[in-house]
């Protein structure tokens, strides 16, 4: 006996054209089955649009940047989430914010009851904390870096990030500067 999944996978390699909309019904009707045998279940999305479930719901909004500075956006992101959020809104039984502003900006935008959101502060695992030259050596090493003598950026490269007003301030520092660093 073969599963639908392997039919269809054999159904692709006759019939390649097939793929993208028989994929696409097969991911919908999994979807609903994988909803219907999880609603006893507590489903947390952490990047702002919850996906379809019959359970609790919990979200986490990390900002309201896609409101505030929609132009920083690609326009396809903006229009999704501008309508997935305010579903998300509606739906979620918890939502949990990053920062007393997020929550009070999220409640006063969506019009919420302060009950239904919750401001979480992020923190770091005790393993983040400063270490010494001689236990950072042989990663430092590994990379070409000098103990101090580096910048690390971690976050991802959009405009609204303000990147290029880092990398502007370190083209004028002094060149000496610039060497060591």
């Amino acid at each position: 006996r073969y599963s639908l999944r392997e039919v269809l996978n054999g159904i692709y390699h006759y019939i390649p054209v097939l793929n993208g909309p028989v994929t696409k019904a097969l991911e919908q009707l999994e979807s609903r089955q994988r909803i219907d045998n999880t609603k006893e279940y507590l489903y947390h999305e952490t990047n702002f649009v919850l996906k379809p479930h019959k359970g609790p719901k919990v979200v986490t909004v990390h900002d309201l940047s896609i409101h505030r500075y929609p132009e920083y956006h690609p326009k396809d992101r903006v229009a999704f989430m501008m309508k997935g959020m305010k579903r998300t809104m509606e739906k979620a039984d918890q939502i949990i914010t990053v920062s007393e502003f997020v929550k009070n900006e999220l409640i006063e935008h969506y019009s919420l009851d302060s009950d239904v959101v919750t401001a979480v502060p992020n923190a770091v695992d005790d393993a983040y904390r400063p270490r010494t030259e001689e236990q950072c050596g042989e990663y430092l090493r590994k990379y070409g870096l000098e103990y101090r003598h580096y910048l690390l950026i971690v976050g991802s490269v959009e405009p609204r990030k303000n990147l290029s007003l880092l990398l502007d301030s370190y083209r004028d520092l002094p060149d000496d500067t610039k060497a060591t660093y």
